[in-house]
């Protein structure tokens, strides 16, 4: 079960997380990858996951800017 919290808290899907499990071990507080082709797919996750990264990151910018604009309303539409 710990390991399913390590992976969720890392960004994986469930359904990645299905696929990953029988491909690592763990060594000390670290998950070790066993299988040949679980790197490359968590390459593809780890890419997946910079993408959702920079678009949240590109939506606070504009968030920032909205908020930050001349003429903001005080809370409540005042």
């Amino acid at each position: 079960m710990r390991r399913v919290r390590t992976l969720l808290t890392d960004g994986l899907t469930t359904h990645t997380i299905a696929r990953v499990l029988p491909c690592v071990r763990e060594e000390g507080e670290q998950l070790v990858p066993v299988c040949a082709d679980l790197v490359a797919e968590l390459r593809h996750e780890r890419e997946r996951i910079t993408r959702a990264v920079d678009d949240l990151l590109s939506s606070r910018t504009i968030l920032d800017g909205v908020i930050a604009a001349p003429g903001t309303t005080r809370p409540g539409g005042g």
